[in-house]
């Protein structure tokens, strides 16, 4: 199986999943010097991780998020597999904010999600061309060949399904909060309803505080994030954006509600500040909300003694070494 690789810009996570038994033989996580340009932090990253940790290793999935990636969830008339690409055509220009010879994408029925004769349910996802050729060039540059590429909200959906945290008819939020972006995820039970994107990460909170702290590098900002006396001033420094991020949920929340009648039980939250945002979401959003552990289910090697501390930082590469 290839190497789940999380590409984000202030960390590389990998998690090396093999075998039918799910083994999660190794993982790593290589955070990036914020103080150089993208394209050389992530160029010392990957030499890094590859060079030291994961040496034998050169073929990949990796995942795309952001603005550029839409993924929606259509169900359409029950129709023969050639009839299916054309219709996609069709609701790629119903769903997708894009041109469509600016995107790249692909769908799959979900036939778990179809039982009826007459109707079938099916993931659609679109990326810009210019997002994967970038992802295409950063990786190849590494001397790493590309298996699979996914979006983080599948990867993301992957891990959470597998480590099967949710009760089975309970709609609930699985939420991941990356370097800038934040996935927000609506499932029932297994089945997907909703995946967004919003431009919202660590270093949204990162810059505000080198800014605050006048004379404070990006490197210095994330290591206050990472310290856990600085919670309330971080949190009331990043209020106000905080409180956008929140609305933007509150409207996906509010969109599900509409189109399907029912209301959202829990938040799943994962992602390098879950500890930081956990009852911040709770508080505000009036939803309980939990932390989960992508490596349920899997078969952990024992000689992984520090992962219990990096898992929730670890579902979006799971995720990715989960896809088939």
């Amino acid at each position: 199986m290839a190497i789940g690789l999380d590409l984000e810009t202030d960390s590389i996570k990998a998690a090396d999943i093999s075998g039918k038994d799910k083994s999660l033989d190794n993982y790593k996580i290589i955070h990036l010097d914020l103080g150089e340009d993208l394209k050389t932090r992530l160029k010392n990253g990957l030499k890094k991780m590859f060079s030291a940790h994961l040496a034998n290793k050169r073929l990949v999935n990796i995942g795309v998020g952001g603005p550029s990636v839409v993924v929606r969830y259509p169900t359409l008339p029950k129709m023969p597999r050639e009839e299916l690409a054309g219709a996609m055509k069709f609701e790629l220009e119903q769903h997708i904010p894009f041109k469509k010879d600016e995107v790249e994408y692909d769908f799959q029925v979900l036939e778990e999600f179809s039982p009826d004769s007459k109707t079938m349910k099916i993931a659609l996802a679109a990326v810009k061309k210019e997002l994967i050729e970038e992802k295409i060039k950063t990786i190849s540059e590494a001397g790493l060949k590309i298996s699979t590429i996914d979006t983080n909200s599948t990867a993301l959906i992957n891990a959470f399904t597998n480590s099967n945290p949710a009760g089975k008819g309970e709609a609930a939020a699985l939420i991941n909060i990356g370097s800038e972006i934040s996935n927000i995820n609506v499932l029932k039970g297994k089945e997907p309803f909703l995946s967004r994107d919003i431009q919202f990460g660590r270093l949204t909170i990162i810059d505000l505080l080198a800014k605050d702290k006048n004379d404070c590098s990006l490197n210095e900002a994330n290591n206050l994030l990472q310290t856990e006396g600085q919670r309330e001033e971080i949190l009331e420094l990043a209020r106000e954006t905080l409180e956008s991020l929140i609305n933007e949920i509150r409207l996906s929340f509010s969109y599900y509600e509409r189109q399907f009648g029912e209301t959202i039980s829990k938040i799943y939250l994962s992602g390098g500040i879950t500890a930081l945002l956990q009852s911040f979401f709770q508080e505000h959003l009036g939803i309980p909300v939990l932390s989960w552990n992508p490596t349920l289910n899997l078969k952990v090697n024992t000689n992984l003694k520090d992962i219990e501390a990096d898992t929730g930082k670890l579902a979006v590469a799971i995720g990715l070494a989960l896809c088939e």
